[in-house]
């Protein structure tokens, strides 16, 4: 049977070391797929806007 993540410490219950860098290492996951998530729809329209000026003559062309 696995230890629980949590130690009674004086009646109150506080996350052992495993939990806190298991929940820290979670929530920067969490953070960056949101953050790629939010960026891709303007990744893909800098893509276009790169790819058009190319197609038209360059990124130097006037």
């Amino acid at each position: 049977m696995t230890r629980p993540r949590t130690e009674a410490i004086f009646g109150r219950e506080r996350l052992s070391s495993e939990g806190v860098m298991e929940t820290f290492l979670g929530a920067c996951f969490t953070l960056m797929l949101m953050v790629v998530g939010l960026a891709s729809p303007f990744a893909g329209v800098a893509i276009d806007f790169l790819a058009k000026r190319r197609v038209d003559g360059g990124l130097h062309a006037a």
